[in-house]
């Protein structure tokens, strides 16, 4: 049974070391803020953003409803390589294909009417 448990806990450090050797977590700087009920734990942006450099996707976790916001991805230039308005209510997980987008520097953005993030 100890064996066990130190196996287990084992494949759970090389799982999570593998995932994030693959996967690169992006912050976001926010501007104004998500005006949102107070709760436990306070963030400024309920955003996690992350990249996947092998596979060319990019994924949003939304932490909390926000409404619908406008995502979208552009090029060093500022040409909009990638927009879409997606409602957080429907979905708290969004996943944005780049295989199509050449290697570069993007800036991503999500807003709402009020607030802005980058």
């Amino acid at each position: 049974m100890k064996n066990l448990k130190w196996l287990l806990l084992a494949l759970f450090i090389i799982s999570t070391c593998t995932a994030s050797l693959l996967a690169q977590r992006i912050s976001i700087r926010g501007h104004g803020g998500w005006h949102k009920k107070q709760r436990s734990i306070n963030l400024d942006v309920p955003i996690i953003a992350d990249i996947d450099e092998t596979s060319k996707v990019l994924s949003l976790e939304f932490l909390e409803y926000i409404g619908e916001v406008r995502v979208s991805v552009a090029d060093a230039n500022g040409n909009i390589v990638y927009g879409e308005v997606v409602n957080t209510q429907n979905t708290s997980f969004h996943i944005i294909p780049l295989d199509d987008v050449a290697s570069g520097s993007y800036e991503l953005s999500i807003s709402d009417s009020e607030n802005y993030a980058e």
